[in-house]
């Protein structure tokens, strides 16, 4: 992370008032600059992503996983997050170089990884750069070629109980209904 680091983040939520402060200015300028530096890289992301991170970004949304798949001619991962109803899909093509660093994932909150802030930068050899800060210090990054984005919506649907009460659930849009 360049901008929105773990250590910064931790310290605008700091205990000592003064630091936070601190921390807080450090905050927007680092707001300030990446927004300048976003334009560079928002041409090499699909519409559709830069409205989301525009509009929300992906802050607190559960991360469900992260797949690799390292081919002789190709190199991909997917990255599957999930929000109230919705699951957003980011489909990484020619990826170049990976850094996780989890190293805390025994104490979760909730026991799920949530993804904090991110950073989307230009990298010289023309691949872009995905950096995530998670909860709990955990983080990694993606160079990438390539990126697809994709949101898959849930659908509420009532399923009978034994004891004749419906009840309410959600169920992926492309899964079965388990009663049929």
């Amino acid at each position: 992370m360049k901008y929105f680091t773990k250590e910064l983040w931790h310290d605008t939520n700091h205990e000592n008032r003064e630091l936070r402060r601190i921390a807080e200015e450090k905050w927007k300028e680092n707001c300030a600059a990446y927004a300048k530096e976003f334009t560079s890289v928002r041409k090499k992301l699909p519409r559709s992503l830069v409205r989301q991170l525009e509009r929300y970004d992906f802050h607190d949304y559960t991360i469900r996983g992260i797949y690799l798949s390292f081919g002789e001619k190709s190199r991909k991962s997917k990255i599957v997050l999930e929000y109230h109803d919705e699951l957003h899909i980011l489909d990484l093509k020619g990826v170049q170089k990976i850094n996780l660093n989890c190293i805390e994932l025994n104490d979760l909150p909730l026991g799920e990884l949530r993804w904090g802030y991110s950073e989307f930068l230009a990298m010289p050899d023309g691949t872009v750069s995905l950096s995530v800060v998670c909860d709990w210090d955990n983080e990694f990054r993606m160079d990438f070629q390539r990126i697809r984005y994709s949101i898959q919506r849930k659908r509420r649907e009532l399923f009978p109980l034994r004891n004749g009460f419906f009840h309410n659930t959600c169920r992926w849009i492309k899964a079965k209904n388990p009663l049929h």
